[in-house]
């Protein structure tokens, strides 16, 4: 018995529907780069297009970059420097004890406006505070925005909103005159 050994087989030749498939790969490859270029094509042509037409608004929204940060800063700054301890000072002290209970404070120094929502535990408390809140020197024009009943354990506390025009002045920093340049 003998044993052929062969390493170097030769291939066997590609099946005809090989050379088929090969063939229709390249073609569709082909239309796909084709299709590819037109397209590509007309994008580049219509925004050719769109650019002529609207050069003066491309030139209405460019903004300098120097107008935007000057104002943020400077509003900043304001809030920065207004009397915030002062401001939570006068209304903790004109706040009546376990009658009144401060949710939310919203002011806005540079408007001077302040919005604050409060739980009274019945409505003689939140006018009262409302008196107080008038007689403090730091805030003028207090009224009453928004008032509702909650109802809770029993218990029937009053929910309000308030608006006033808060006055406040600027705290001086460590080294500060107190005198504008």
């Amino acid at each position: 018995m003998r044993l052929d050994l062969d390493f170097a087989h030769p291939r066997p030749r590609p099946a005809p529907l090989g050379w088929a498939l090969l063939g229709l790969g390249l073609l569709a490859a082909a239309w796909a780069g084709w299709r590819y270029e037109q397209v590509a094509g007309e994008n580049a042509s219509l925004q050719a297009r769109v650019a002529t037409l609207t050069p003066q608004a491309k030139a209405r929204k460019t903004v300098t970059p120097s107008t935007r940060p000057v104002g943020s800063v400077a509003a900043t700054q304001q809030l920065l420097a207004a009397d915030w301890g002062g401001l939570l000072v006068e209304l903790e002290t004109a706040r009546p004890e376990k009658r009144i209970a401060l949710l939310n404070l919203d002011a806005e120094p540079g408007r001077g406006n302040l919005g604050i929502t409060a739980e009274a535990i019945d409505h003689a408390a939140m006018l009262a505070w409302m008196d107080a809140l008038e007689a403090l020197p730091s805030l003028e024009k207090v009224a009453l925005v928004s008032h509702a009943n909650q109802e809770r354990e029993g218990e029937k506390p009053v929910r309000f909103t308030l608006k006033a025009r808060w006055l406040s002045t600027p705290r001086l920093q460590a080294g500060d005159t107190g005198r504008q340049p």
